[in-house]
């Protein structure tokens, strides 16, 4: 009896749904490291890249982060240019590398129209708790866009129907960075 009531516990705790992204970036007690971002046109409405490509227009990009103060590099990989300042701090004897996020939400520098073909804007943010696995080119951070999914288990989730909680949720399930890319081509 023992041995199937363990056989039954077993497959009931085996057999739970994963937590979605959006559900683990809510969650208080939670390490995984992640972030939510949006789009905000003009008027202040936050859109997902898919509304937006149907809206049209100017929109600024907005990243908030889930968990305690970490780095941020966001490249513009279309021109090869970093969005993101360089944080002059000093730590362990050189420059920190990476914008040094400890507030909620960075609004990443100009705005950004949908457009077609292969001239297309291509922004790759790279979030991690540790600077060593931030992006440290254009090149690097297109690298993790192909490379970090494979060994990481990132999962994304959009959502468009609160719109204080719309856009797109990515997370680590393990307690490390992610890497996302935002393709600003019209569908």
């Amino acid at each position: 009896m023992r041995r199937v009531l363990s056989l039954v516990v077993l497959t009931v705790l085996c057999s739970q749904p994963l937590p979605t992204a959006k559900s683990m970036f809510y969650a208080p007690t939670d390490v995984h490291c992640g972030i939510h971002y949006w789009l905000e046109a003009e008027d202040g409405t936050r859109l997902t890249e898919g509304t937006a490509a149907e809206r049209q227009g100017r929109f600024t990009v907005h990243i908030r982060k889930n968990i305690c103060a970490g780095f941020l590099t966001v490249w513009d990989v279309s021109i090869g240019r970093e969005l993101t300042p360089r944080d002059e701090r000093v730590s362990g004897g050189g420059l920190w590398s990476g914008y040094w996020m400890s507030d909620q939400v960075y609004v990443v520098p100009g705005t950004f129209e949908f457009s077609a073909g292969e001239a297309a804007t291509r922004l790759v943010i790279v979030w991690a708790r540790s600077q060593s696995e931030v992006a440290h080119s254009a090149r690097d951070a297109m690298a993790r866009v192909t490379d970090m999914p494979r060994w990481m288990p990132i999962v994304r989730e959009i959502n468009e129907t609160a719109s204080s909680e719309a856009g797109t949720y990515v997370m680590n399930r393990r307690d490390a960075g992610v890497v996302t890319e935002i393709v600003f081509r019209m569908r």
